[in-house]
């Protein structure tokens, strides 16, 4: 009898330690659950509004995966105040009907306070009259536009700096640095592109330099030639393109080099992206290409691309995808801080001071404009970029 007792004892710690171990073993699977999204109650929802298909997409999906990559760190820290933090997107498609669409949906189906985008000028200035109605926060993460600082209004604010700087920038830098004197300018028909080209051709002849030809084409269209051929016969030398996205940037690029245009090709960040030089090497040789840089040596900045590499590989439009993720620890600083209506959301922003994130130290002006950092002028060789020259925007 006490050895059937032992027996049966020794079984029962068996089955028990069997049991431990088991669930230690399911513990380590499913990861602690504190600080993760699966411990927070609730949700805080805010918006997005991003070309998520066509030509522009180049621009608005690796802001997509920086928002996303912000949202996992911030409900992996304990989201807003215990709640998780959720980002509705929509498809703005760099188009102001379909920007103003998307923001409808989000403010008035979705009703948040809080949006980030447009990644265009274009969606981002068609938004602008919705938001201010309604009382809504909007932040472009790459928005560049000059016309947003006097259109955009009080609930606008972007981390982009205003293109005011870079065409005037680009302007002097081909002129006193590169030596340029006449150029022919080929941009579209988009709030973006124009703006730049006004900025950059106004400050060109300034300087003293001759604007022989200024070609502008529509969105969609796929054939250059007679604009080519107008820039052409004028003998430039410099072509200064301003395109929307990379694809029409290269297609006008493939026809100019097409037709024996020879001479120095500069454009701003359209076609800055990592992949778009790689992919295209041969063409864009030579070109001398401007865009907002990020300073990798803070290491907030490097903390966040480390941490996009690891995941996405390399950021292929690196200042305005630091910025949609800043924008986004915008939202929770906001939302923990006690401002989570529009209202309040835009005085806490107006009022902010300098702020330190992954594009570094910045603020926000009177206008809503970031003020902050640099410019990099850069050109293109062998399939990457060398960078020539860092200016500072003023501010």
């Amino acid at each position: 009898m006490d050895m059937n007792k032992r027996a049966l004892g020794w079984l029962v710690a068996i089955v028990v330690v069997v049991g431990i171990i088991y669930a230690v073993a399911q513990r380590k699977q499913v990861g602690p659950s504190s600080g993760s999204s699966a411990a927070l109650s609730g949700e805080v929802k805010i918006g997005a509004v991003l070309p998520l298909t066509g030509d522009a997409a180049a621009y608005g999906e690796p802001q997509q995966r920086s928002i996303q990559l912000a949202v996992e760190d911030i409900n992996r820290a304990g989201g807003v105040g215990g709640k998780e933090l959720k980002v509705l997107f929509q498809d703005g498609k760099c188009a102001g009907p379909d920007a103003t669409n998307a923001i409808q949906q989000l403010v008035n189906i979705d009703q948040v306070q809080f949006v980030i985008g447009g990644a265009c000028s274009g969606e981002t200035l068609a938004m602008a009259p919705i938001v201010n109605e309604k009382k809504v926060v909007l932040v472009s993460p790459s928005a560049t536009s000059p016309d947003i600082t006097t259109k955009g209004g009080d609930y606008v604010f972007r981390t982009a700096p205003s293109d005011a700087f870079q065409g005037r920038m680009a302007a002097e830098y081909a002129y006193n640095v590169m030596g340029k004197h006449k150029v022919s300018v080929i941009s579209e028909s988009t709030d973006y592109a124009q703006g730049v080209r006004r900025v950059f051709v106004t400050r060109f002849g300034e300087l003293g330099g001759a604007v022989a030809s200024n070609e502008v084409y529509n969105p969609g269209e796929t054939n250059f030639q007679a604009i080519v051929t107008k820039s052409l016969r004028v003998h430039p030398d410099l072509l200064y393109l301003v395109a929307q996205a990379p694809a029409s940037g290269i297609n006008v690029l493939k026809q100019f080099r097409n037709q024996g245009g020879t001479a120095q090709v500069m454009t701003p960040e359209t076609l800055s992206g990592r992949d778009t030089v790689k992919e295209n090497a041969e063409i864009m040789e030579g070109i001398v290409v401007t865009e907002p840089a990020a300073d990798e040596s803070i290491p907030a900045t490097k903390a966040f691309f480390d941490a996009y590499r690891a995941k996405y590989g390399e950021p292929t439009f690196p200042s305005y995808q630091a910025g949609a993720y800043d924008i986004t620890f915008l939202a929770r600083d906001a939302y923990v801080g006690g401002a989570t209506t529009g209202e309040a959301i835009q005085r806490w922003l107006a009022g902010l001071g300098d702020r330190h994130g992954a594009l570094g130290t910045y603020r926000f002006d009177g206008n809503g404009d970031a003020v902050f950092g640099t410019y990099a002028i850069m050109k293109a060789e062998g399939g990457a970029f060398t960078r020539l020259s860092t200016e500072k925007i003023g501010g």
